[in-house]
């Protein structure tokens, strides 16, 4: 009894005769191998989405340090004119800055230490708007109880995401208040 063994043809025997020795073989397992695994596919796809994922949190992250800055702006800006309409051509017992001027509310501002925000990067523009009145206002400010305080402010927010170019943020904050005194 005779068995037949079917010889397996393969790849490199064909390419064993037309190369010579040795080289068929590494070719044939070269492409068996890449034919049978997907092995680097896995940390490409890791790479292509921890990419995304890692530049959509810092963008997030860089979102909301806009939206603190405009929260300090508003805020900043509120304070200014409380500041201002508390300190008019009347005022007295305050001490310091009494009555006030645009450069005292300038100084009033950038002391407010807020964590995260250089307020070097602030500009406070105060004006008082009201025609001038006979209240004894001093210096050309009409800062007579009555009249209204109004207070710019203006914040410069450098804006660096990944892969977007960097671009500066102007944050503008105004307010219009009464002078109590």
């Amino acid at each position: 009894m005779k068995y037949f063994v079917r010889q397996k043809r393969s790849y490199s025997s064909s390419l064993f005769r037309f190369f010579g020795r040795g080289t068929g073989t590494t070719l044939y397992r070269l492409k068996s191998q890449l034919a049978r695994e997907d092995r680097g596919s896995a940390l490409i796809e890791m790479a292509l989405s921890s990419t995304i994922l890692l530049s959509t949190i810092l963008g997030v992250l860089v979102l909301s340090t806009a939206l603190y800055s405009y929260l300090y702006v508003s805020y900043v800006t509120e304070e200014a004119s409380r500041f201002a309409s508390v300190r008019g051509s009347t005022c007295t017992g305050l001490g310091t800055a009494c009555p006030a001027s645009s450069s005292d509310v300038q100084t009033y501002v950038r002391n407010l230490n807020f964590p995260g925000v250089s307020s070097s990067r602030l500009t406070v523009t105060t004006s008082w708007p009201d025609a001038a009145s006979a209240c004894g206002a001093s210096g050309g400010i009409n800062n007579c109880p009555g009249n209204h305080v109004q207070v710019s402010t203006t914040y410069t927010l450098p804006l660096s995401i990944p892969f977007v170019p960097q671009r500066t943020l102007s944050l503008t904050g105004g307010s219009i208040m009464v002078i109590s005194q």
